[in-house]
């Protein structure tokens, strides 16, 4: 059996029942994947570190859940990425089996509540454990890491994913491999795959080697008219985008364009999308609508 943990977070203007709704319709796709649910609850109003979709408060819901299989779990995510009341979704492998909790009551931050302080020694003493980690890194203490090869906090670690016989990481290998899929099999390639603490966003810096003569302008030109992507290029301080901007937008963001000195007819450009949004699903969903547009409508 294996265990999971999501927790979701939906639009902070829905009331109790529409929040039930919500629930509901969770609970019962899950029951189609073949997911049983240990624990489904709400935990309430909370600020939020960024703003998601120009809300600064989200309502959390935590759910846990077991099953013997992994084969719905892809779908089970692409289904909370296009719900719409859910602004985020994070899922995590558990260990071990998560036990069953009692309903608290729930905190609303926008209102200026606060969580009740624990009453029993035993309590604090889990919450003190919390933030043992956060310490010892801003302490510059050793930081022992269970989820990552090395600490991840302040801090990027260039291993994603097992290393293969050329040294290069699986995950390396399949940016290689979808890139040329998507544009030319032969096209030569090049990656190293950068794990980030950034709570959403995929990052790339690019550089890209064309058969003939371009110049920046020309190519800032022909992105900006590209479906799906916007550029945000200014010389000037903060005239570019990170991935705290592009969190809850579907569009693709371009920036630092600009020619490589070192070798001719070479772009360099930074890019930006929000990955929860601009994957896999929403792709399939954009290049369904074209192909009905074009061939069959």
């Amino acid at each position: 059996m294996r265990y999971y943990e999501s927790l979701y977070i939906v639009n902070p203007s829905y009331e109790q029942d529409r929040l039930d709704e919500v629930m509901k319709t969770v609970s019962d796709k899950m029951g189609e994947y073949g997911f049983s649910i240990i624990n489904h609850r709400l935990w309430g109003k909370k600020r939020l570190a960024y703003a998601i979709q120009k809300h600064k408060y989200g309502t959390f819901i935590l759910l846990h859940y077991e099953t013997e299989t992994v084969e719905n779990l892809d779908r089970f995510q692409r289904f909370m990425i296009l719900e719409k009341p859910i602004l985020r979704n994070q899922t995590v492998v558990l260990d071990t089996r998560p036990e069953v909790q009692k309903e608290d009551e729930t905190v609303d931050e926008s209102k200026d509540s606060v969580d009740s302080q624990d009453s029993n020694s035993e309590k604090k003493e889990k919450q003190k454990s919390k933030y043992t980690h956060k310490l010892q890194v801003l302490n510059k203490q050793k930081v022992s890491s269970k989820n990552f090869t090395k600490q991840i906090a302040f801090n990027v670690i260039p291993h994603i994913d097992t290393f293969m016989e050329d040294r290069y990481t699986k995950e390396e290998w399949k940016m290689t491999v979808e890139t040329k899929k998507i544009l030319e099999p032969n096209i030569p390639i090049s990656a190293t795959c950068v794990r980030v603490p950034v709570f959403v966003g995929h990052s790339e810096s690019v550089n890209v080697e064309f058969n003939s003569e371009v110049n920046a302008k020309k190519i800032r030109e022909c992105l900006e008219r590209a479906p799906g992507c916007k550029v945000v290029d200014e010389t000037k301080d903060g005239g570019y985008i990170t991935p705290v901007e592009s969190s809850g937008d579907f569009v693709t963001y371009i920036s630092r364009i600009r020619e490589d000195q070192t070798q001719k007819n070479s772009i360099n450009m930074w890019i930006v999308s929000d990955n929860l949004l601009k994957g896999a699903a929403l792709n399939a969903v954009q290049i369904a609508t074209v192909l009905i547009k074009k061939y069959i409508s």
